[in-house]
């Protein structure tokens, strides 16, 4: 009740009565949120996978799994070939 107060905890309690009801956490968001901000900084050079392991409290290869999960920026991708 403290995060978002008893009033609005009370209007939840009677909306919702007998349901129910799940709140996520929203680790999925944070964790790719966090993804992204290292892939970023890998794909901006000056950077290495031990470095950012370190900032992000992960191991090296935790951060390496992610680098090979992330799809690659368009500037690292083929562009296709239509034959035209």
């Amino acid at each position: 009740m403290a995060v978002i107060g008893a009033e609005a905890a009370q209007k939840l309690v009677q909306f919702f009565q007998n349901e129910r009801l799940y709140i996520p956490r929203g680790a999925d968001a944070l964790r790719c949120a966090r993804n992204r901000l290292i892939t970023g900084e890998y794909d901006a050079g000056g950077t290495t996978a031990a470095t950012l392991a370190l900032k992000y409290h992960l191991t090296e290869r935790q951060v390496r799994t992610i680098l090979n999960k992330m799809p690659e920026p368009a500037s690292r991708q083929p562009a296709f070939d239509f034959g035209e």
